[in-house]
């Protein structure tokens, strides 16, 4: 019998690791900067600002395995930091294997790393996880479930985020191949997995700023 328990183990985040990890893997590319007001961080010293968002449906299809997990909706929080660094935390919920009735998932939550990357004329925000660690451990469960229980995700991926400043910014993940070869021009890897098999991921986001500039228009440039 496969018991239930709780399956999602969150992984910490420190602002060390936030600020060394990221650098190291942006090397190669130009750092940017978050900006508010007209202005970067730095311009008008801001050493963080705090956010929260929203997404819709989202999915993670391991191709290898003809698997699909889909969240109804996530809610998102984090800092982000001088110098264009950021930490975030995301939790997935209303997910399911659709299709498949002997298999549930519990809501998933999930912890990134962050940094502004400028490439090809845009400002991205590349994502990692804390070094050696997954971002989540996804438990998928049912006694007559035949498919892996214990699953980690892990990898980097990368999300535009507009050079132009609004109050509410759309983040979309990304880790298709023409993202991956643009990349690559950098030296940077962009590949996710879910266990050992690689992954797409397809998840929409908007997020607002929710500290001391709550409502105002942002950016990274």
């Amino acid at each position: 019998m496969r018991r239930r328990r709780h399956g999602i183990r969150f992984i910490g985040l420190s602002l060390l690791a936030a600020l060394g990890l990221l650098a190291v893997t942006a090397a190669a590319a130009q750092a940017g900067e978050f900006k508010v007001g007209g202005q970067s961080f730095t311009a008008k010293a801001i050493a963080s600002e705090t956010f929260e968002g929203t997404a819709g449906t989202s999915t993670f299809t391991v191709p290898s395995i003809g698997l699909e997990i889909s969240c109804a909706s996530a809610k998102i929080s984090g800092t982000l930091l001088l110098g264009g660094t950021g930490h975030e935390s995301m939790l997935f919920n209303e997910c399911k294997v659709p299709g498949n009735k002997q298999c549930t998932v519990d809501p998933i939550q999930a912890a990134f790393l962050s940094s502004v990357v400028l490439h090809a004329e845009e400002s991205w925000l590349l994502f990692a996880s804390k070094a050696g660690e997954p971002f989540a451990t996804i438990l998928i469960l049912g006694e007559l479930c035949t498919l892996p229980e214990k699953n980690e995700l892990t990898g980097s991926f990368v999300a535009l985020v507009s050079k132009s400043e609004s109050a509410e910014q759309t983040i979309s993940f990304a880790n298709d191949s023409k993202t991956v070869a643009l990349f690559k021009e950098l030296g940077i890897s962009i590949s996710y997995a879910f266990g050992a098999a690689p992954a797409l991921l397809s998840i929409s986001s908007v997020w607002k700023l929710s500290g001391a500039n709550k409502g105002k228009a942002w950016g990274a440039e």
